[in-house]
């Protein structure tokens, strides 16, 4: 599985976990699209959580008022993804 969240971020799987990934330029010798694995979580609701983590720790944000704008954006993209993905939250 390969969905893309937010900007080169994709949410991936393996048989035993889900995982936030970073899309890699290049391609691999089959041609296939080329990742590093960021995070590993057990459960969409960890992934989401996870997600909206690294987008706070990556704000630009350089006062207190901004940081909070920035995560309640944040906050409203994720609850986006979870709609479209049918999640409750």
């Amino acid at each position: 599985m390969e969905i893309h969240l937010v900007d080169d971020l994709y949410l991936r799987s393996d048989p035993r976990c889900l995982m936030i990934s970073k899309k890699l330029q290049g391609k691999s010798e089959k041609g296939d699209d080329l990742f590093t694995n960021l995070k590993y979580y057990h459960t969409m609701p960890e992934l989401l959580k996870g997600l909206l983590d690294m987008q706070i720790n990556l704000s630009d944000a350089a006062t207190l008022t901004e940081l909070v704008e920035d995560y309640k954006k944040n906050v409203e993209e994720i609850k986006n993804i979870a709609e479209g993905l049918d999640l409750l939250l």
